[in-house]
């Protein structure tokens, strides 16, 4: 397995005024011992791509114009919703500006895209990423994340008070989001039922990368409420290790997507760690994959893992956009 020999990771951090996007880029450079390679090779190699997660949108009818009720509850959540369509607003004019002069050719939605899995809500988030992809040419890559779908907790404000309605189902979301990511899939991992991942699948990215964009979300029903956790199984774990075989074998990087953490400890303990994670990126990082992008803990850290073959796995998360410091990231491969 060829590594490649940069990783340049930039944190975008989004100062809302309108549609003007203020950047505070800190880069961070690893440098990997690999084999030497030439001009040509390494443009070959590059590709340039934005992370970003913890959306948790809601719909203009759904906020029920900013209420009381809806503003206490964003607040208890940590969420600037009041400000919210200019961070995002803010963002894509950044994204607009990197694909035009930075070469970004794709946009990674890791997670968390709406409040809590309403249907209107994804309706609404997924025309506007649709939008993106028409205005700026970037190619959007989602990953539905636990509360997303089938969720109990599912509300509106509309009418002044927090009230139930009806979560988005796991067809509606493969319907929504079918060309936002799963329309260029190179493969699909088959097995979709309740208790196992059901939005995950690879891409073959340019310059020689393949992001395997994997759902670890665990559902468990009861009394109609729905129990969320982080759980790769046996099944998934082995679509992956297959996944990270081709790559190895068509002379890809294998580049990891999931919305539960490996590595690294939340802001509020442990809850969004995958189950076993230490037993997981050691199978990982043995497998050829060497970075992963996590959403779960809500802030920005890269924190690093090595296998006991030796192998290291680089887990790489991005805070949510809706909670300051409201920021997203930006990556290139080079060589």
């Amino acid at each position: 397995l060829k590594i490649p020999l940069t990783l340049i990771v930039l944190v975008i951090s989004n100062a809302v005024g309108g549609s003007i996007a203020c950047h505070f880029a800190y880069k961070v450079v690893f440098a990997v011992i690999a084999a030497p390679a030439t001009a040509a090779d390494e443009d070959k190699r590059s590709v340039t791509f934005a992370t970003i997660s913890g959306i948790s949108y809601v719909s203009e009818e759904n906020r029920g114009g900013y209420n009381d009720a809806f503003l206490l509850d964003a607040k208890a959540n940590n969420y600037q919703y009041e400000q919210l369509d200019g961070l995002l607003d803010s963002s894509f004019a950044s994204i607009r500006a990197r694909v035009e002069n930075d070469g970004l050719k794709y946009l990674l939605v890791n997670g968390g895209l709406t409040y809590s899995g309403e249907y209107s809500n994804h309706a609404a988030i997924a025309e506007k990423l649709r939008k993106l992809e028409e205005e700026t040419g970037v190619q959007v890559i989602t990953l539905i994340s636990g509360k997303d779908v089938n969720n109990a907790a599912s509300s509106s404000f509309a009418t002044g008070e927090r009230k139930p309605v009806t979560p988005a189902t796991v067809s509606q979301i493969k319907t929504l989001y079918a060309d936002l990511g799963p329309d260029i899939a190179t493969n699909k991992y088959s097995s979709y039922n309740q208790t196992s991942a059901n939005f995950s699948y690879s891409v073959e990215l340019e310059g020689g990368y393949r992001l395997i964009v994997i759902d670890a979300t665990y559902f468990t029903y009861q009394s109609g409420a729905t129990a969320v956790s982080g759980k790769i199984s046996d099944d998934l774990i082995n679509w992956i290790k297959s996944e990270c075989t081709i790559a190895r074998f068509a002379g890809q990087t294998a580049i990891g997507m999931c919305s539960w953490d490996i590595t690294g400890e939340s802001l509020t303990g442990d809850s969004n760690k995958l189950a076993n994670s230490d037993e997981i990126a050691n199978i990982l990082a043995n497998a050829g994959m060497h970075y992963i992008y996590t959403s779960g803990t809500n802030k920005n850290d890269i924190a690093s893992v090595i296998s006991d073959n030796g192998n290291v796995i680089y887990d790489i998360t991005t805070a949510g956009i809706s909670s300051y410091p409201n920021t997203y990231r930006v990556t290139s491969f080079e060589g």
